[in-house]
């Protein structure tokens, strides 16, 4: 199958082993260009991601600094979701965030005030 959709994904245990399950079952696994957890040992997928050559980054912006993806898929613990996802617009990925986006309101604006400063440029 042809890759459409490079992809990275922001915690591969707890809610990632379930996209990482989905991404499997459509054969889409290979689509992904990195992985970023902390302790990337604790998902089922670990060796399996290993075993693939998909590289695990300590944080998102060690990722960045390698590599690029169309879609960031943020399933890590809330209180990084907003930092994660502006880190994400800055370098030109769409984010897929786990609910909820971010603990505060004032995360949320910050979040909103990038994608709006993505979208005009």
């Amino acid at each position: 199958m042809n890759r459409t959709c490079d992809i990275v994904l922001v915690g591969i245990a707890g809610y990632g082993e379930i996209y990482l399950n989905a991404l499997e079952e459509k054969g889409y696994l290979s689509w992904i260009k990195g992985v970023v957890d902390i302790n990337p040992e604790r998902s089922n997928y670990y060796t399996k991601l290993q075993e693939m050559g998909i590289p695990c980054f300590a944080s998102l912006e060690l990722f960045y600094q390698t590599a690029a993806a169309d879609l960031a898929i943020i399933s890590s613990p809330i209180h990084f979701h907003a930092e994660q996802t502006i880190t994400a617009m800055e370098n030109g990925s769409h984010v897929l965030c786990e609910k909820p986006i971010a603990g505060s309101v004032e995360e949320v604006e910050r979040c909103v005030k990038q994608e709006i400063k993505q979208e005009d440029s």
